[in-house]
């Protein structure tokens, strides 16, 4: 084992989590546990990108709200009354 490790420059540690994360599958399971993780890394990326649209469009119909009247505001409240669920 220590060869092995030596081989690939890496760790014992590192190479007795890949073996505890491993043992037991396949290796078609194990690549498509590879693909659902870099899919599933994918999706929290655009759901951060989505977070943070949401908060800048916040952001704006507050400074808009500040700016505007109290007529105008409870339109722009009642409008966009979905962006602050």
């Amino acid at each position: 084992m220590a060869g092995v490790c030596r081989k690939y420059s890496i760790s014992r540690s590192a190479f007795d989590k890949w073996i505890q994360k491993f043992k037991g599958m396949s290796s078609s399971e194990a690549k498509r546990l590879k693909v659902l993780e870099d899919e599933n890394l994918r999706l929290k990326r655009l759901l951060a990108e989505k977070e943070l649209e949401i908060q800048v469009l916040r952001d704006i119909v507050k400074k808009l709200l500040t700016l505007q009247g109290n007529h105008l505001k409870l339109l722009i409240e009642e409008s966009l009354s979905f962006v602050y669920l």
